[in-house]
């Protein structure tokens, strides 16, 4: 059964307003948690002749016990106008179901200090069974939100209900300000209360201030003057969006429409630089080719004949040698990695050059940009060509052929510092905008979509122009929410992205020393956002 004439205080949510917490109609409730429908219903049937009258003619009720009679009265017209022929049609007013219309009547009738309550009571289904009635409250919305009002330390938690349809935010509370406002509800009622300004969290931690409608017997309601503040994640992980205009991605143009964009999985560019000299090692390093992952075999072949035929690599016959270690992609690929870790305890050091990570996610945070759009460089390493003379130490041998590289190899303790040094000089030869470079990803921001996309389209322009190659899959944007050096940024903030989340969430106990490096190396990287 949905909610009846005797059932109306059982089928409130979870969630009581305060407002229905006065002390008079809770007692008025709680006598009546049975009503009992008197009288054969000749006295209603008289003053309302006809159905339609039900909607001109209300009346005003000023008491609990004057609307639980008139939702009384609601029943027996709905037992006097159905239709006698219809079995699903209860006969008794006490089982009537209480529909839409019957409770929009009992809120229109209702004074201010009832009206908004009843409101927020209302549910959408209301005339559905009972069995359902679990389903029916999954469908209201309601947040925790902590705030901390003027002069004081500690916060005061609240389970607010996200209502977009309230202009302000409204929160019961002894704490008064000095602005007097007066507040009208869709029914009609209205309520003195006071605008205070207060410290709004939804975490307890990140707090922001924000004018608060207040009073002892305020309702707890979310307004869009709040929600329409930005982006929001519920407890269950979704992302909301409120009074924030649709963004039709179509009609924005993406930097990935550019020309010049390769769509090959293997293009490789060649930087107009002359070919590096790089620091050779001291002594000579010979590491034989030991057993690799048997999935990475036909896709490390395959890109060992494509890196040959682009001239990245060459057959040779070198002293040296360091065996391939193979290293899987995020998107499943593999990616053509050798063991350099003899050759680099006997290389000479050389000075770096790559900025620090977490000092690039404090510069990007104080930006506070709205939109972004990141570009990242292919195969980077194999664009920057090497000197003749420095080509031999990074030997390796593949099914019995000896190869080295021709271009700075993946894997050698130098490569990143002279790749970030030699894509930072042509963004500056070049004229880039403002932008952020970590190697070969480069991302740039501003507050509007279009004003990104320039800057985008130039940073792109300067390094095709330098003789970089650029696949059109790894350029993003202009996006409000972009993911940059695996960290997940929107509205000048980062967030951890959610598929980190899930796998560290679903880790098991690690059970023995290489279980407990890996976990220790996943939550070490992602420490500094797991709150405590």
């Amino acid at each position: 059964m949905g909610l009846t004439v005797s059932n109306w205080k059982a089928g409130k949510p979870n969630s009581w307003d305060p407002l229905l917490e006065t002390e008079e109609l809770r007692g008025e409730l709680e006598k009546r948690q049975q009503f009992a429908v008197s009288g054969d219903g000749s006295s209603v049937s008289a003053r309302y002749p006809f159905e339609e009258d039900l909607v001109n003619s209300p009346g005003k009720w000023t008491t609990a016990d004057e609307g639980i009679q008139y939702l009384r009265e609601l029943a027996v017209l709905e037992v006097i106008y159905s239709d006698l022929d219809d079995e699903e049609v209860s006969k008794d007013p006490e089982d009537v179901l209480c529909t839409r219309a019957m409770w929009r009547k009992v809120i229109q009738s209702a004074p201010a200090s009832y009206s908004n309550s009843l409101a927020a009571m209302y549910c959408p289904d209301m005339d559905t069974p009972t069995v359902e009635k679990e389903e029916e409250r999954d469908d209201w919305v309601y947040w925790t939100v902590w705030i901390r009002w003027p002069g004081t330390s500690d916060p005061q938690k609240y389970k607010a209900l996200v209502d977009t349809g309230a202009q302000c935010t409204l929160l019961p509370s002894g704490y008064r300000g000095t602005e007097p406002i007066r507040i009208s509800g869709v029914t009609g009622g209205c309520q003195e209360l006071s605008v205070l300004e207060a410290e709004v969290s939804f975490t307890g931690d990140k707090w922001e201030k924000h004018p608060i409608v207040t009073g002892p017997e305020a309702p707890c309601i979310l307004g869009i003057d709040y929600l329409r503040r930005g982006y929001f994640k519920d407890p269950k992980g979704y992302r909301w969006a409120f009074g924030i205009v649709t963004v039709n991605i179509e009609k924005i143009k993406q930097l990935s429409t550019l020309p010049g964009l390769s769509e090959d999985p293997f293009v490789v560019g060649l930087l107009q630089v002359e070919e590096q000299q790089v620091p050779i090692a001291t002594r000579t390093v010979h590491r034989r080719q030991y057993r690799t992952n048997r999935d990475s075999l036909a896709p490390i072949h395959e890109l060992i004949h494509q890196v040959e035929t682009q001239g990245v690599i060459s057959k040779t016959h070198s002293p040296f040698n360091s065996p391939i270690w193979p290293v899987q992609k995020s998107d499943g690929g593999w990616r053509l990695t050798v063991d350099y870790r003899g050759l680099n305890k006997v290389t000479p050091p050389l000075s770096a050059a790559v900025p620090d990570l977490l000092e690039l996610q404090y510069e990007l945070e104080s930006k506070a940009a709205k939109w972004y759009a990141t570009t990242d460089i292919a195969n980077a390493f194999f664009s920057i060509p090497l000197a003749a003379e420095c080509r031999p130490q990074f030997a390796f041998t593949w099914r019995g052929v000896q190869y080295t590289w021709n271009r700075l190899p993946q894997g050698w303790k130098h490569s990143p510092t002279i790749c970030h040094g030699l894509i930072q000089t042509a963004l500056e030869k070049g004229g880039a905008p403002e932008h952020l470079q970590y190697i070969d990803d480069i991302i740039v921001w501003g507050n509007k979509a279009e004003e990104v996309f320039e800057k985008g389209k130039r940073v792109i322009e300067i390094l095709l122009k330098a003789g970089f190659a650029i696949k059109k899959s790894k350029v993003k944007g202009p996006a409000q929410e972009i993911q940059f050096l695996g960290i997940k940024w929107q509205d000048g903030c980062c967030h951890v992205p959610t598929d980190v989340v899930n796998k560290i969430a679903a880790m098991s106990p690690p059970a023995n020393k290489k279980e407990t490096q890996a976990f220790l190396g996943l939550v070490g990287f992602w420490r500094m956002h797991i709150p405590g």
